[in-house]
């Protein structure tokens, strides 16, 4: 927070997410409503970013995308955070087979080419919101679980945790009480960078057609609709700002990560 650079990006991150949850507020028109008049019309005074191939209003697509896009960010760290941490704690303070076990478990989803497996989870179990986010939770957390693991194997030699087991601690004690607190700075490094994996994460798969389904939006299903070549070409209001919005979160989110690193 001493910092102004990265207290103007908390800042300008802090008003994108409020513009976005309170979409309803800042934008006069449905989203999902097709204007057969307005098709592909650029920026104007009433749509001041456009209209897509559907006469749909742009400027309230990304803002109501964004909200679909950051709850995804949220929702994959949070799944992403209590495996790894729950898991990275347990291997590295108790060792031995639940240790090999983990690891190997870890290694299993890492060795796998990434949207081969999102895609095949997503055959299986439908396209959706949740669906989305279940399987980036399941197919992110090796990271946080790998990160985690080597501090708690660090930790569990200190003085403080021979100290506690002499005093007759028990494991899960000193796993809440005594290593838990100490891997907090480590835990919110890794979820800047969960929260923006998963938002390119979902951008990609809703681009390929296999993430948040229309006529929901995303940020990626935006990018979805314009990606012919003659919209790229012609009409750049029509997948300009949702990329734009995608480019500066996820850059924003990586520099706040590596601040807080740094900061440790």
């Amino acid at each position: 927070m001493k910092k102004r650079f990265f207290l103007i990006i908390i800042l300008i991150l802090s008003l994108l997410a409020i513009v976005c949850i309170f979409a309803p507020y800042f934008s006069s028109y449905d989203p999902n409503k097709v204007d057969l008049r307005s098709i592909d019309n650029p920026p104007s005074k009433e749509h001041i970013l456009g209209c897509d191939s559907l006469g749909r209003d742009i400027y309230s697509r990304v803002l109501y995308g964004g909200r679909v896009s950051i709850a995804v960010g949220f929702a994959v760290a949070l799944i992403q955070l209590t495996i790894g941490v729950s898991f990275g704690m347990t291997a590295g303070y108790y060792g031995g087979w639940i240790d090999i076990v983990m690891m190997k478990f870890a290694e299993m989803i890492q060795c796998f080419p990434f949207f081969i497996l999102a895609i095949s989870m997503v055959s299986l179990i439908g396209e959706g919101f949740w669906s989305v986010v279940i399987i980036l939770g399941i197919l992110g957390w090796p990271s946080i679980f790998l990160v985690i693991r080597a501090e708690t194997l660090k930790l569990r030699d200190q003085e403080y945790i021979l100290a506690a087991k002499v005093l007759g601690a028990g494991r899960p004690r000193i796993l809440v009480k005594h290593i838990f607190p100490h891997v907090t700075g480590l835990m919110l490094v890794q979820v800047t960078l969960s929260i923006s994996s998963a938002i390119l994460s979902e951008s990609s798969l809703s681009f390929l057609g296999m993430g948040v389904a229309p006529p929901h939006s995303s940020w990626g299903n935006i990018l979805m609709a314009a990606r012919t070549m003659s919209v790229l070409q012609n009409n750049w209001w029509q997948w300009l700002p949702a990329g734009l919005c995608i480019f500066f979160v996820v850059l924003s989110v990586n520099v706040l990560g590596k601040g807080m690193y740094e900061e440790r």
